[in-house]
């Protein structure tokens, strides 16, 4: 079971737009496809999962995770997008990186069902924290790529 004409995430062409403010780096990583997405209106909640992390002091990251927390963050990511997309629950639209948190963004449906798989899916002890909006425009998500386009340009 899957959404119609919905490319899951694992298959799908994710952009990176990166900048630099005070020698920090800020790190979007989004699919733009899902601006054309036929059923937002099934997903009308933006689910933030906000992981927090220590910044190394090397000066190479720049705030953004070393190697074995990006690893880690690439690993719960992939089994919580699958178990989402399965599900029919929900998408990852876009992740944003900066200074010691990276936040999952995800458009979500059911609320009670998500919170079943939530719970199922999730490892204690994982620094990290949830919460919920109401987003039935995906307005956080157009307001994403408008920065990004704005930067861009």
């Amino acid at each position: 079971m899957a959404f119609s004409e919905y490319t899951p995430a694992a298959e799908a062409s994710w952009r990176v737009a990166s900048g630099e403010n005070d020698d920090l780096v800020t790190q979007v990583k989004y699919r733009a496809d899902l601006a054309d997405f036929s059923q937002k209106n099934e997903l009308a909640h933006r689910m933030t999962v906000s992981w927090t992390y220590d910044v190394d002091e090397d000066e190479e990251t720049m705030g953004l995770p070393n190697t074995a927390q990006l690893a880690l963050m690439r690993e719960f990511e992939a089994k919580l997008t699958l178990a989402l997309e399965e599900a029919m629950l929900g998408v990852l639209a876009f992740t944003f990186t900066r200074n010691g948190q990276r936040d999952f963004d995800y458009y979500v449906g059911n609320l009670e069902l998500l919170e079943t798989l939530v719970n199922k899916e999730f490892e204690a002890g994982l620094p990290i924290q949830l919460s919920i909006h109401d987003d039935a425009d995906w307005a956080e998500y157009e307001h994403m790529l408008a920065g990004v386009q704005k930067s861009e340009d």
